[in-house]
């Protein structure tokens, strides 16, 4: 009896090892590396920072539906796009212009693009103005804001005194075109309006609507009646200047969508969660959320009760905490930033919060779904032509997956103990099987 006991035993340690062990094999292990080299891809100059709108944030996005359809996700709906409207920046082919105009409406002095000024991105609800000394509505030692018949502008200076940094595009801005100068120029232009000279601007740009898309996909679960659980991050960014410049948002946020494939990549190898999975790839963040927005209008009664965790920045190691940002109504005591909280405690993260509706956390936040952002708050490079994969930490993109590894099991595996536990069931059971083999041959030696 004994010995038909521990025969038992033994081969069921044995079965629950081999299933275990397959079940390991199975598994895709998450690979930091790899996010870094999809990042490098989408970063790339070949996508001219992937401005929505263009031909080259559309190539992004059908990359990423192709990445989706070879992991093996099925489309939401119809199709794995969804498409929305936007009205967007278009670069025109003329020369941009800012010149000093003299009393006789000659030109007395061209500034030079790249060195004095460069377009910002934020509006051109107007890009010509000429403008004097009666139409500044209001100045100080870094802004001069203007506004006559021909529209209003805001000439103003950063405060490291560079050209580098662009704005997301924003369309409802109350000021029409904003230009970036030098303190140097700015200086300069003062002085020109005070002698009695005006300024002449022209920016080449015009706003043109398009059509565009979200990129979205499923992993179906047992039971699609509960409320699907939404993994996002966007993927357009803010394009190239008048110059030529590209800003190729390594870390905002090729990082973040890179960072949600090979996420995707790994949750299909887990077998069928308990409810249904979602990702998807927001376009048109930078010009309001406007991906995000448009994505909770379409599916607010299929995403009612969700759970929503969003990627943007996530790279981004030395010094930085990886940042809950939840919604600017939310505090430290909401629910999914309680949860988050104790796991990054548990894992010793160095973490810190954020409560704004500054990513696409914010329209699920608007519309009462519970959403956070993760998010390597690091400012230093982002929308500016450094942010480049050069600075992209695999650290930093393992630290993230850490996190996500163990909310995913808790949101969507609970049921699924044997997945939850790999490998510690794989250890107990290749000890226990050991312990049962010395113990069948020293009882079948002994009878």
């Amino acid at each position: 009896m004994k010995k038909f006991i521990v025969s038992s035993l033994l081969t069921f340690s044995l079965i629950l090892s081999s299933i275990s062990y397959n079940s390991l094999m199975l598994t895709k292990n998450f690979d930091a590396k790899e996010v870094k080299e999809t990042i490098h891809y989408l970063s790339s100059d070949e996508f001219k920072g992937r401005l929505s709108g263009t031909l080259e944030n559309a190539l992004v996005g059908a990359y990423i539906k192709d990445e989706f359809e070879h992991i093996g996700l099925e489309p939401l709906s119809n199709g794995y796009y969804q498409s929305f409207q936007v009205n967007y920046p278009k670069s025109l082919s003329d020369e941009p212009m800012i010149a000093v105009i003299d009393k006789d409406k000659k030109i007395h002095k061209i500034l030079e693009y790249g060195v004095n000024y460069k377009e910002d991105l934020l509006n051109f609800r107007n890009t010509e103005i000429e403008f004097d000394n009666l139409d500044v509505s209001s100045r100080n030692n870094d802004a001069i804001a203007v506004s006559n018949d021909m529209g209003t502008a805001i000439f103003y200076t950063s405060s490291n005194n560079t050209l580098g940094f662009r704005s997301s595009f924003y369309e409802e801005s109350n000021k029409g075109l904003f230009i970036t100068v030098t303190k140097e120029t700015l200086a300069e232009i003062e002085s020109y309006l005070n002698e009695g000279f005006s300024i002449y601007t022209y920016i080449p740009y015009s706003i043109e609507e398009a059509s565009i898309n979200n990129i979205v996909g499923l992993i179906k679960g047992k039971d699609s009646s509960l409320p699907p659980l939404i993994l996002g991050a966007h993927f357009d960014h803010i394009g190239t200047d008048l110059g030529g410049t590209v800003y190729n948002g390594a870390l905002d946020n090729a990082s973040g969508v890179s960072f949600l494939l090979e996420l995707a990549k790994y949750i299909k190898t887990l077998g069928i969660p308990d409810r249904d999975i979602i990702f998807v790839s927001f376009n048109a963040e930078e010009f309001g959320l406007k991906g995000s927005k448009a994505f909770v209008e379409e599916y607010r009664d299929l995403i009612s009760g969700s759970r929503v965790y969003n990627f943007d920045m996530i790279g981004s190691y030395d010094g930085t905490p990886l940042c809950i940002m939840a919604g600017k109504t939310n505090t430290a005591k909401t629910p999914i930033v309680e949860e988050l909280t104790k796991a990054f405690q548990d894992k010793k993260i160095y973490f810190n919060y954020i409560f704004e509706n500054s990513s696409d956390h914010g329209s699920f936040v608007d519309a009462g779904i519970e959403a956070v952002t993760l998010c390597d708050y690091d400012l230093s490079r982002i929308h500016t032509p450094n942010d480049k994969i050069e600075y992209i930490s695999e650290e930093a993109i393992d630290r993230c997956f850490s996190v996500m590894k163990t909310q995913i099991f808790k949101d969507s595996y609970s049921s699924n103990i044997l997945y939850n536990h790999l490998e510690l069931i794989l250890f107990l059971s290749l000890g226990a099987s050991l312990i049962l083999s010395a113990i069948y041959y020293n009882t079948k030696k002994s009878s």
